[in-house]
């Protein structure tokens, strides 16, 4: 990023902060500069320095606890009088930066909102489950194949796919890629969904990197919970030069998720990414042809029936 970038992103935020700050007097008459043309299309300049000065009435005096640049984007998290706030900004990408979207939104504390169990029992489900559901994950880092088995494998059992990069690019429009912790957003999606597919009596297909071990370990009580077969498509490629040219390729088409991303992410990922092995963990590694994968996958989430 230049600094020169660096300094019209850190303006347009700071512009907001103050509006939050004090939301009166002269504060918001250059709102039509400050907005993108697309952007004064879906809210007017004037109605949003109302609701601005609302906000004021509402939050002020307003304290930065924590600043976070990233591209052309910007994120404050602050201290009010009701409690903590994050702002979140994105900008244009020629100048002079004008806002493309603002959320002003509280963050709740996670002790405080309710959520499923760390650890699942049996008392969580019903008893009168029908046998033969299952839980099936496909993990790996980004670039090693698990979303094409996922699909491919949903499609022939008529088992719903549940992704994570599908559930995060709809929470877009929401002000999602100011979020922190996206994947752990994610996974508690993935979560919900496996659980009420499972109460419901039906199978399930989930679709997440799974690098946290305690992750791994929740979804494994929510089979066991269940009665369901768990079973785990480790999807990896061993070699480093066909991950990172097949990641860089890839193009999936997800409605407001990006396409790539960052490889030197990716590449921190691998060095860090925890063993998982098991009698429920069948590794499948990217270099193997889709049909061959695929065979393997067949005979390994049927294995109870054998």
């Amino acid at each position: 990023m230049t600094a020169r970038r660096r300094r019209a992103v850190i303006s347009q935020l700071e512009w907001i902060l103050e509006g939050l700050d004090a939301g009166s007097g002269e504060w918001g008459d250059d709102a039509a500069e400050r907005m993108s043309p697309d952007y004064a299309s879906r809210l007017a300049p004037d109605q949003f320095v109302s609701i601005a000065r609302d906000w004021a009435q509402r939050f002020a005096p307003v304290t930065v606890e924590s600043v976070q640049i990233t591209g052309l984007s910007a994120k404050a998290t602050v201290s009010t009088g009701i409690g903590s706030m994050v702002v979140a900004i994105a900008t244009e990408e020629n100048e002079p930066h004008r806002l493309r979207s603002c959320l002003v939104a509280p963050l709740i504390p996670a002790e405080l909102a309710p959520r499923l169990p760390e650890t699942f029992r049996p008392e969580d489900f019903g008893s009168d489950l029908p046998p033969g559901r299952r839980l099936t994950v496909f993990a790996g880092l980004p670039g090693t194949g698990k979303s094409t088995l996922a699909e491919r494998l949903g499609r022939e059992t008529g088992t719903p796919v549940f992704a994570a990069d599908w559930l995060l690019g709809a929470l877009t429009p929401f002000g999602g890629r100011y979020w922190d912790d996206l994947l752990g957003i994610a996974a508690e999606q993935l979560t919900h969904l496996a659980y009420r597919q499972l109460v419901l009596g039906q199978s399930a297909i989930l679709d997440h990197p799974v690098e946290d071990p305690a992750l791994r370990g929740r979804w494994a009580s929510l089979a066991a919970a269940a009665g369901a077969t768990f079973s785990v498509i480790l999807c990896q490629c061993e070699d480093i030069a066909l991950h990172e040219a097949r990641f860089s390729a890839r193009t999936r088409g997800i409605p407001g998720w990006h396409e790539t991303g960052s490889w030197s992410n990716v590449a921190q990922r691998r060095d860090a990414f925890v063993p998982w092995a098991g009698a429920d963990v069948l590794p499948v590694d990217a270099a193997m042809s889709i049909e061959d994968a695929m065979e393997a996958v067949r005979r390994f989430v049927v294995r109870d029936l054998q």
